[in-house]
């Protein structure tokens, strides 16, 4: 198993702290600041693991030895003034032999004199320069970039509570939407059907704006999207006053964006086969089937008889609700 790398951001500003949000989960985090203000703004926690804060001056190497460099850290230095930055660079760089590292600087002027090469450096207005060709851009670039604003691209990190761990994609039943890739360990995995999502993954959804967002948040676990991952209709069977009812209620009560009353012959298992009945379900985007209280026959209560009622509440592979 792979140790966990040691991240350390210095500067806790507004740039650090949209940093943290990209940062995998299982990294050790140490966020230093002279400001308690700032680090006071600092979540408390990164995933389930506790963020490490340390208030002092960065430019002491007194401080610098409390954060536990050693030469595999991976430090970010983004407090808001360019001498500052600079001088904690040589530090890290110079006493504690650390070669991963970003400095944020408005200049590139004597990089020697700290120890830096081009590559360890982000420079202010390249960074905004190049955001804005970006938008500018008639390239792959501005295609992604369209497809972010308009919400059918998310990149968003699986949390442990999430719904969605241990679960394989292909149960999830992608309609409309689908995992374009997965990287885990910071290593790219191509997605298949069978690939069991596991929390800390870093998750490209791809697919329909209306139905994106509603799955993002159901497999980064933030928020309850039931029935979404499985279709964004409640489904009545028939006609049933009771289970119209509740098919209504929970139109209301859940993220469902329709109600559908479906024909019951298209149902029958005696007259359907289990892939129709599941090919009508995903065509008309059923995520929850909703049926009515039907008492069950002699036969089958005695075990002389197979249900069809359990024929068609398997053939869907979705949630069933038997009215009351």
């Amino acid at each position: 198993m792979r140790k966990p790398r040691q991240f350390i951001l210095i500067g806790a500003g507004k740039v650090g702290r949209a940093l943290l949000d990209d940062i995998p989960l299982n990294w050790i985090v140490t966020v230093v600041d002279i400001d308690p203000q700032a680090l006071a703004a600092v979540p408390e926690d990164h995933g389930g693991q506790t963020i490490l804060k340390i208030q002092g001056d960065a430019t002491s190497r007194l401080v610098l030895e409390k954060v536990g460099l050693t030469p595999r850290s991976q430090v970010a230095i983004l407090t808001g003034t360019d001498d500052v930055n600079r001088e904690i660079a040589r530090l890290i760089h110079g006493h504690f032999q650390v070669d991963d590292l970003v400095c944020l600087l408005d200049t590139a002027d004597d990089l020697d004199a700290i120890g830096l090469n081009p590559s360890q450096i982000a420079l202010r207005a390249v960074a905004s320069a190049r955001l804005a060709m970006t938008h500018f851009s008639q390239s792959e670039h501005h295609l992604i970039t369209d497809q972010l604003a308009r919400g059918e691209i998310r990149v968003f990190q699986v949390l442990p509570g999430s719904g969605a761990v241990g679960r394989s994609l292909g149960s999830l039943k992608p309609k409309r939407w689908l995992v374009g890739a997965i990287y885990r360990e910071e290593k790219l995995l191509v997605p298949h059907g069978e690939t069991i999502v596991e929390a800390g993954d870093r998750v490209m959804l791809l697919g329909e704006a209306d139905v994106v967002e509603s799955v993002a948040r159901h497999m980064h676990g933030s928020e309850a999207v039931f029935p979404m991952q499985y279709g964004s209709a409640i489904g009545v069977l028939g006609t049933d006053e009771q289970a119209t009812k509740e098919g209504e209620w929970l139109e209301k009560k859940t993220q469902a964006d329709a109600l559908h009353t479906l024909d019951a012959k298209q149902f029958n298992p005696n007259r359907n086969s289990a892939e129709s009945i599941a090919r009508h379900i995903a065509e008309q985007e059923i995520g929850l089937l909703v049926l009515d209280s039907r008492p069950l026959g002699l036969g089958v209560r005695l075990g002389l008889q197979r249900s069809k009622r359990h024929d068609l509440i398997t053939s869907g592979r979705i949630p069933v609700l038997i009215a009351r």
